[in-house]
Formats: C-alpha cells, sequence, structure tokens
C-alpha cells in the first residue's frame, strides 16, 4: 500500500512539473503575401496595448524556395482613422530572415497595419508591400476606457 501511494505522489509530481515546463501556445502570426515573398507576423503582447512597445517580428521567406531572406530593409507602420500615425524600421533578428520592429500605439482601438520591404538593399526602387491588417490595441493597462 506505501509503495502504490509513492507511485502515486511520483507520478502526480511528475505531471505537474511536464505542464508547469510547457511552452505556452503559441499565438498564431498574420501572414501576408506578396508576389515573391511570404510573411509570418507576430506582435509582442497579443493583443497590444496603448502607450506600451508592442514588438513585431517579421519572418521573411521567399516564397519559391522557403529560404530565409536575409540582409533586408524595411518598416512596420499603422494609423487610425483619425489620423494618429507610428512606425517603426525592421531590425535583424536573431534567427535568419527574421526582422523586429517597436511600434507605441498612442491610442487605444482599431489600428490598420501594414508592412513595406525591401529584400535588396541596393535596388532602392524595389520595394514590396503587404495588404494593411486590422490591428486592436486595447487599452493601456490599469487605464479603463469611457
Amino acid at each position: 500500500m506505501a509503495v502504490t501511494a509513492v507511485i502515486a505522489i511520483v507520478s502526480v509530481a511528475s505531471g505537474v512539473a511536464t505542464a508547469c515546463g510547457r511552452p505556452a501556445p503559441r499565438t498564431p502570426g498574420i501572414r501576408q503575401w506578396t508576389n515573391d515573398i511570404v510573411f509570418n507576423i507576430t506582435t509582442d503582447p497579443v493583443p497590444p496595448r496603448a502607450r506600451e512597445y508592442t514588438i513585431y517580428t517579421v519572418e521573411a521567406r521567399d516564397k519559391s524556395s522557403g529560404q530565409p531572406i536575409e540582409g533586408a530593409d524595411g518598416r512596420i507602420y499603422a494609423g487610425t482613422r483619425d489620423g494618429a500615425t507610428t512606425f517603426d524600421g525592421l531590425i535583424p533578428g536573431l534567427k535568419p530572415g527574421t526582422y523586429t520592429a517597436k511600434i507605441r500605439f498612442i491610442t487605444s482601438g482599431d489600428w490598420s497595419v501594414g508592412l513595406q520591404f525591401r529584400r535588396d538593399t541596393m535596388k532602392t526602387n524595389e520595394i514590396e508591400q503587404t495588404q494593411t491588417w486590422n490591428q486592436e490595441v486595447l487599452a493601456a493597462t490599469g487605464e479603463t476606457v469611457r
């Protein structure tokens, strides 16, 4: 009986440790395409909050080969119907073909967000632009919306 109780306790403890060690489920990113490039775009936090920094991570891959695109530049930009705007340039991330930008939305509400991307920085006239997407921005932490 004592051995059975010990085995049960070890099994429960093992299950709890395994559950605690699992990463949180990833929120699916925003998928965008141009003629030649596939983008997967994620934010941290999800959803963004007003007056707090949001990190956009952009993964860029060649549409035909699936290879990561390195050495590119671009920017994330956003605006509201009321005329508020924000943007930030992409900087290379830790993984090949990954770029980050830091955006600070000044108000909560609906924002229109887009991405401009230049694969070859030597060709200044070849900028690829994705379709814009809607981004809900929540009120700042601790703020109540009236």
